[in-house]
């Protein structure tokens, strides 16, 4: 069972991250290198995948914050009830 988020509310909202500033450059590098040949959501989705697939090597490694450690701890504590989250 999942809680639905607040009407409203955007990933932003929820987490507290800022909107980022917007970049010429970063533009540009999603226009001509992620979604040059796409044609509607679908190819945009696709050319991400692909895009992210290229560029982004697991395992990596990550900090967590206090905030993170327990919003991992609250999941397990929903699964272990029996919630599949």
């Amino acid at each position: 069972m999942m809680v639905p988020a607040a009407k409203g509310a955007g990933r932003r909202a929820r987490t507290g991250w800022p909107k980022p500033t917007r970049n010429a450059e970063r533009e540009h590098r999603i226009t001509v290198e992620i979604i040059v040949d796409a044609h509607g959501p679908e190819g945009q989705a696709l050319g991400w995948y692909y895009y992210l697939e290229e560029k982004v090597h697991f395992p990596f490694s990550a900090k967590a914050d206090k905030d993170t450690k327990e919003t991992i701890a609250g999941r397990h504590c929903w699964v272990a009830q029996g919630y599949g989250l």
